[in-house]
């Protein structure tokens, strides 16, 4: 009889640690990773710097053209990074790969951007315009409700770009 009660509540301990309730979102201050359920208790820097930007940039690219953009970007949590942050539709550029706006990642100290070196694969598939994006670290920062970062990235073969980028949240 000890055995089986002994059974059952090793059985019970083990649900109830399979059902730890806390914060699974891993772009929170407070992921657990533990947890196996989420109960809404995330907790999330720089949520006043998530949303749209109107923004217009200035590059130039390996051939010496001068390009000005006008579009929007959007800035979202991602990267399982508390204090970091995505700026989706960096320099106006799709990821081929995703046929999506293509994204970045940011780390957010205070009001200064830092963009890491990052490698974004394209789609090398024969018939396919191979597109990888090589972005190059380089620091913005924001003032207010407006952003402001340089641009600068090697395409495909090296073939670099770099201008500045300036916004205002919407």
């Amino acid at each position: 009889m000890r055995v089986f009660f002994s059974i059952v509540l090793l059985v019970l301990l083990n649900l109830l640690n399979s059902c730890q309730p806390g914060c699974t979102d891993c772009n929170a201050t407070n992921y657990d990773p533990d947890a196996k359920k989420d109960n809404n208790s995330c907790v999330y820097n720089n949520d006043n710097l998530i949303g749209t930007y109107d923004v217009v940039d200035s590059t130039v690219d390996w051939s010496q053209q001068v390009w000005y953009d006008y579009y929007e970007i959007e800035l979202k949590h991602g990267g399982c990074n508390p204090d970091g942050l995505v700026i989706v539709n960096y320099a106006n550029l799709t990821n081929h790969l995703t046929n999506s706006p293509l994204e970045v990642e940011i780390n957010i100290t205070g009001d200064s951007i830092h963009i890491p070196y990052q490698f974004i694969e394209g789609d090398d598939t024969p018939g396919s315009s191979f597109d990888d994006f090589e972005i190059n670290e380089k620091t913005g920062y924001f003032a207010g409700d407006s952003i402001y970062f340089p641009i600068s990235y090697n395409h495909n073969n090296g073939d670099p770009s770099f201008g500045h980028c300036i916004g205002k949240k919407i």
